[in-house]
């Protein structure tokens, strides 16, 4: 059975069965993913990315970030983000790169993708290959604008416009969860009462979301049925999908819940 816990900024899945948990994004939000995944390896069991680049990718330069790691994959060095990433590990600032192994892990990009290029895209498929994960699952065919996919919600499939989810025939949230956990339960309707919100401010330096670029709203969605031991997917939002841009649009209807 699908089911998550939903922010503005993040989507977090719960889960009826103890495999493990896990994370996906969109954009910034895939970004964020990615750091995560790489940060917390031995934490999680795999990621879905949804246009998002590699592993420290801007090197902490926010023009590099603003180029290289959105529209010119030419410029970016995997063999120095690879040999970075190791070398943070072998410090212990981020978990062992061997924990990646079996890591499952979903890849996108839309062929119409002019925000985040479907060639940055590709560089994090070979930075995970190359860095030992054995699942990669790849989409670089569907003829998505800059969005999250879904079977029948959101602006047309080529578009890049808010809510930044988009009607493409392709269930992005099932797909991604399928490759992370295997076969899945048919979804359910999503029962309107069990997605909750609260504040994250608590848990952010100095009590506020705003100081780090969060939203304070999260979203939450915790399935009947999974009141103990469960799994959790995080899913991070980009940017302009906060709820004070599109309100509840992506934790009510990216796919995930149900």
């Amino acid at each position: 059975m699908r089911s998550l816990v939903l922010a503005a900024v993040f989507i977090i899945s719960v889960w009826c069965a103890p495999k493990g948990d896990s994370v996906s994004g969109l954009s910034s939000g895939a970004y964020m993913a990615t750091q995560y995944q790489f940060s917390n390896a031995q934490s999680i069991v795999g990621a879905a990315i949804f246009a998002g680049g590699p592993y420290y990718c801007a090197m902490g330069q926010v023009g590099f970030a603003l180029t290289a790691c959105m529209a010119d994959p030419f410029l970016i060095d995997l063999s120095l983000l690879e040999e970075d990433a190791n070398n943070y590990a072998a410090g212990g600032s981020i978990d062992p790169i061997s924990a990646l192994a079996n890591h499952n892990v979903f890849i996108f990009s839309g062929t119409n993708d002019r925000t985040v290029y479907p060639g940055v895209v590709e560089k994090l498929q070979t930075m995970c290959q190359d860095l030992g994960v054995k699942n990669v699952v790849t989409n670089f065919t569907t003829s998505a604008g800059h969005s999250f996919p879904t079977l029948n919600y959101g602006t047309s499939c080529g578009s890049t416009q808010s809510p930044f989810i988009t009607n493409c025939g392709f269930d992005g949230a099932g797909t991604s969860l399928q490759v992370i956990y295997g076969k899945l339960k048919a979804p359910v309707a999503p029962i309107a009462a069990n997605l909750k919100t609260m504040s994250i401010s608590s848990f952010t330096p100095g009590g506020n979301a705003g100081s780090i670029s969060l939203d304070d709203k999260m979203f939450y969605y915790q399935p009947s049925n999974c009141r103990g031991n469960c799994s959790v997917h995080v899913a991070f939002a980009g940017c302009q999908m906060t709820f004070s841009d599109v309100g509840a649009a992506f934790p009510t209807y990216a796919g995930y819940n149900g």
